[in-house]
């Protein structure tokens, strides 16, 4: 179970909740809150819950609306990212900070076009939400706009008709958002100051003016009015001229029904960060690198840590192994005690033997002496189908004899050759006495040599 904060931060007030994530099942912690935006340091001064959400819904955004073939979403973000820069020169220096939505898809004469719905905001803006929570030692996870991340769990009400216009209205501190969504992407949004959680006369004057410029201006007929955190108003009043239902973002079954009302913008947070964390992410790559880099220190430091302990672990069975090894050496030099008198007579005449090392060593050496006869008798053996001697040269030293040979090679080719040039070399090197000093081929003339050394003594052995 993982614990961690969602927020949801506009220019003035912050609301915090405490929730926990187990096996995709999001579920209250018990801390709910709501401050101004003030005291966000103190906030999180005090907490020790370090992995966060943020939900942010600046004062001032801009939308447009870019008609594009198709393409990867990769490719789309790298567009609207330089058309943005185009639009924003201000801002140039910096990454653009959007999302975006597929709202409609078209062909026209066999090409297909696509229309993406783009909402930016500014970085500046963005990166200093991000920069008090870094301040204070806190890992922001991920950081949504609100309203697309409100449109996202209300893309999962009666999904079945998420392909139809729907008006998503949601109550946020001291405003209502006014959010036209299509085939689950947002379209269009409209913010009206309010301080109630109900639907007033005038929030309902506002739903109906949006409905019409909907249809007038983007050709959007709305089919239904959703309220996600607002009771339904009264049916004496003004009606919206569609019609209108409430809904709950699903997935918050664990959740105080309290909370769906009071906090809907941190929860909606969360719950798109449990099913698809990276989509519409705010976040500036800069600091996304941040945090990779920071989960590769952290995991090879706890790697570290733990080779240290297994490398403890070790040394400790060590220590005791040598201890055990000692303790054995001590009893068997106990139990050679009663030798000790054989020992001394073993080293009494080995001291003896001394005197005759001299005259040993000549007769080993006499016996040892090496003829040319025996050295030339184990080369009748390279005398073969592959290969025929030319040329043997001896040179008599003290204990041995140095051995030249040149041969020719019977081959059609140069692989061949080579081939018989070392199995020439190999065989020498099993003759009795022999060992290979040095040798070469020439593949072209057809012809080998060889310089070993003849060892009489090492003929023996053999």
């Amino acid at each position: 179970m993982s614990a961690l904060l969602s927020f949801y931060i506009d220019d003035k007030t912050v609301q915090a909740v405490e929730l926990s994530i187990k096996d995709g099942i999001i579920s209250s912690l018990g801390q709910a809150v709501i401050f101004p935006m003030e005291g966000l340091d103190a906030f999180l001064a005090s907490s020790r819950v370090r992995n966060c959400i943020l939900c942010c819904n600046p004062e001032s955004f801009n939308h447009y609306i870019f008609n594009l073939p198709p393409a990867t979403s990769s490719h789309y973000e790298q567009i609207i990212s330089g058309e943005l820069k185009k639009l924003h020169p201000e801002e140039a220096s910096s990454h653009p900070c959007f999302f975006y939505g597929i709202t409609e898809e078209t062909a026209i004469e066999g090409v297909i076009s696509r229309k993406l719905s783009v909402f930016s905001y500014p970085s500046d803006k963005i990166s200093g939400y991000i920069s008090s929570f870094v301040y204070h030692g806190k890992r922001v996870l991920n950081l949504y706009a609100a309203p697309y991340a409100i449109i996202r769990g209300a893309s999962g009400i009666r999904a079945e008709e998420s392909a139809r216009p729907r008006l998503v209205v949601a109550s946020l501190p001291d405003e209502k958002l006014l959010m036209l969504m299509m085939n689950g992407e947002l379209v269009f949004i409209r913010t009206i100051p309010s301080s109630s959680q109900i639907l007033t006369p005038d929030d309902i004057q506002n739903i109906n003016m949006t409905i019409d410029y909907s249809f007038q201006t983007l050709r959007i007929r709305t089919s239904e009015v959703i309220l996600l955190n607002i009771p339904l108003p009264p049916e004496s009043w003004q009606q919206p001229s569609a019609p209108i239902s409430r809904g709950t973002i699903p997935s918050l079954s664990h959740i105080p029904e309290t909370w769906h009302e009071s906090y809907l913008a941190p929860l909606a947070a969360t719950v798109h960060h449990v099913e698809a964390p990276t989509l519409g992410d705010l976040a500036p790559p800069d600091y996304l690198k941040f945090l990779k880099g920071e989960r590769i220190f952290r995991r090879t430091t706890a790697a570290m840590l733990l080779a240290s302990i297994f490398l403890a672990g070790m040394t400790i069975t060590e220590r005791l192994a040598i201890a055990e090894l000692e303790a054995s050496v001590s009893r068997l030099r106990g139990g050679l005690a009663p030798y000790t008198g054989k020992l001394d007579g073993y080293r009494k005449l080995d001291s003896e033997i001394e005197k005759y090392s001299r005259h040993i060593q000549y007769l080993n050496m006499a016996g040892a002496r090496t003829g040319q006869a025996s050295s030339l008798a184990g080369l009748s053996s390279l005398n073969g189908s592959g290969c025929s001697l030319r040329l043997v040269k001896t040179e008599s030293s003290d204990n041995f004899i140095k051995v030249h040979i040149e041969g020719g090679i019977k081959s059609e080719g140069y692989e061949d050759a080579q081939k018989i040039y070392e199995e020439s070399a190999a065989l020498l090197s099993r003759t009795p006495g022999y060992s290979v000093l040095s040798g070469s081929v020439d593949v072209n003339a057809k012809t080998f040599s060889l310089d070993a050394r003849f060892d009489s003594a090492r003929a023996g052995d053999r």
